[in-house]
């Protein structure tokens, strides 16, 4: 962007679904979701100032209506900065055409050159971006399985974890950081 190297962006279809997900896990109105006028406006979530207009990928400029604090994102997730609230629509339009697409090939080990057929494609997120999932351990079924399994994870689990393929190239490797739920079974 036009503002600093990179800039994260979320919409208001993820922060409703985000809002939602921390309901469950027993946080009631974390989050107030700004409003969005137009397709081409933007909210800074939790900057210092606003900058008007902001440049995104190589032809998208939004208008930066407002700052917006939510202090949920502040204390929770420390690393994101620059996270800008964009419309569903820009959203998609950004994970969609500017996500890394890689081009794979394998090679014939007889041949040296490329296997026929052997053509594939990877997807990469960029290297800060910020994901979240819940975990519920449900006590309803099987208490002493479920206890089980949040003390593994618990104890095993700490700071860093792989996802995916290409662990060699230093691809897919998450910082965690765990939020209990307000009832401990989140």
């Amino acid at each position: 962007s036009n503002i600093a190297p990179f800039v994260m962006v979320t919409s208001p279809a993820v922060l409703k679904r985000f809002q939602n997900d921390l309901l469950m896990a027993g946080f009631s109105d974390e989050i107030t979701l700004p409003i969005l006028e137009n397709e081409n406006d933007a909210v800074m979530l939790n900057w210092q100032k606003t900058h008007g207009k902001i440049l995104l990928e190589d032809a998208v400029v939004v208008d930066v209506t407002v700052t917006v604090d939510i202090p949920f994102l502040t204390q929770h997730f420390k690393d994101i900065e620059h996270l800008l609230l964009v419309s569903d629509t820009l959203f998609d339009h950004i994970v969609t055409n500017c996500t890394q697409i890689q081009t794979q090939i394998k090679i014939d080990h007889e041949t040296g050159t490329a296997q026929a057929g052997a053509l594939r494609y990877e997807e990469m997120l960029p290297s800060d971006t910020a994901l979240y999932v819940v975990m519920h351990y449900s006590r309803h079924s099987n208490d002493i399985q479920a206890s089980m399994i949040r003390e593994f994870i618990e104890t095993n689990i700490k700071d860093f974890m792989q996802v995916g393929g290409d662990e060699t190239l230093g691809r897919g490797i998450c910082k965690l950081d765990w939020i209990p739920g307000k009832d401990g079974d989140v």
